[in-house]
């Protein structure tokens, strides 16, 4: 296993609602990449029971077990709406999936380094961290922001972090490799949105889907509109263009049911109507897609740090690397501020995994070997001392 001199051997896990990221640190990707849902049975007691509370049997995960169809079997996600932990238990199923069969790792051998989303509780970290030391039994773990390492991975320290996920978005103020609390801003707009614009369409072109259980059915639609998405959907860079007035190529893709999906001004326009046309409702300010955000949030900064703010417009998230983004993000912020710096990573998956990225390099720091919460700690303090240890 990989592992820098005079550091601790860790694991760098970025728990996405859409995608489970793992791997080594000091690497450059992730080595684990499988959607963040799970197989199973569920429980004949569980059948009415709410979402966060229902058990199931015989689960498995990963891309193989996700693609056969079997009899009775469910597809279930640990994450509610908001892209957060909201069923424990699979959570606990999928990293253990991650751990002993996707990186074959020993975790009691291992420290691990999680991603936490912006706006996660108090009450879910701690969790993390007692599903750790008491299922997983790791000697150490450390809660990062998922902002301050993408920043890390952009070479930044300070700057603005515009993550366009797929349960959400948001636009976060990074200072001194700290994010600042209660600065950013998250709105519901996001690839999960631009697939039910997509969806929308595909119906309206009288195309249908195979069908089998309701839960295999909405994972296999989701899967699907996640390809044509990649395929046909771009963003133009200039607003101020009429998308009629474009010499048009249309693009198509064929399904795997034999029917073709063919767009031409509509692969701008859901983009368009979905992404750029509002912030989705999380902020009342949040009312001109995404580079609304960026400038509302840097407004909400001392103007002090404005300059390094606009110096360093961070872009990541699974949703980034949609054609044409990168440069209708920067035509926006230009026309408002004309001294800014959009950075994003050249490769689409530098730029979807900038958060284990940053991970990666931050546990390789000698300095920060002193910042893990260790098993020692969390034996006489308990897990709400991973506050004090996970700024």
């Amino acid at each position: 296993m990989y592992q820098v001199e005079g550091t601790v051997p860790s694991i760098i896990v970025d728990a996405g609602s859409h995608t489970m990221k793992a791997g080594i640190a000091g690497e450059d990707l992730p080595r684990v990449l499988i959607p963040a849902v799970l197989a199973g049975e569920l429980e004949e007691d569980d059948r009415e029971a709410k979402t966060e509370t229902r058990k199931y049997k015989n689960i498995s995960a990963g891309h193989y077990a996700l693609s056969k169809r079997r009899d009775n079997v469910e597809i279930a996600s640990p994450f509610g709406e908001a892209g957060l932990v909201d069923n424990w238990d699979l959570f606990e199923q999928l990293l253990s999936h991650t751990f002993k069969r996707s990186l074959r790792i020993e975790t009691r051998e291992n420290a691990m380094l999680f991603s936490d989303p912006i706006h996660n509780g108090r009450k879910a970290r701690e969790r993390i961290a007692e599903l750790m030391f008491e299922k997983f039994e790791v000697p150490a773990v450390y809660l990062a922001r998922s902002a301050v390492l993408s920043a890390y991975a952009n070479g930044r320290t300070t700057g603005i972090v515009l993550d366009v996920g797929h349960s959400g978005t948001s636009a976060v103020p990074v200072e001194d490799g700290a994010m600042l609390k209660g600065k950013f801003i998250r709105t519901a707009v996001a690839g999960r949105t631009l697939n039910e614009r997509l969806q929308e369409e595909l119906i309206r072109k009288s195309l249908s889907f195979p069908k089998t259980t309701k839960s295999f059915e909405l994972y296999s639609k989701a899967t699907l509109l996640e390809e044509v998405k990649a395929a046909v959907c771009v963003v133009h860079e200039n607003p101020t263009t009429q998308l009629t007035s474009l010499p048009m190529v249309n693009e198509s893709y064929e399904l795997p049911d034999g029917n073709t999906v063919e767009m031409g001004a509509e692969r701008f326009a859901m983009a368009e109507e979905t992404i750029f046309s509002s912030g989705g409702g999380d902020h009342p300010q949040a009312s001109q897609g995404l580079h609304g955000l960026v400038i509302d949030a840097i407004r909400l900064c001392d103007s002090g740090v404005h300059r390094d703010m606009y110096a360093g417009v961070c872009l990541t998230g699974g949703t980034s690397d949609m054609g044409g983004l990168f440069e209708r993000l920067s035509f926006g912020l230009l026309e408002m501020y004309h001294k800014v710096r959009v950075l994003a990573a050249t490769g689409s998956h530098e730029r979807k995994y900038c958060a284990w990225t940053g991970g990666s390099i931050l546990a390789t720091f000698p300095e920060f070997q002193k910042m893990w919460f260790s098993r020692s700690e969390y034996d006489e303090n308990g897990s709400s001392f991973v506050h004090r240890k996970c700024q």
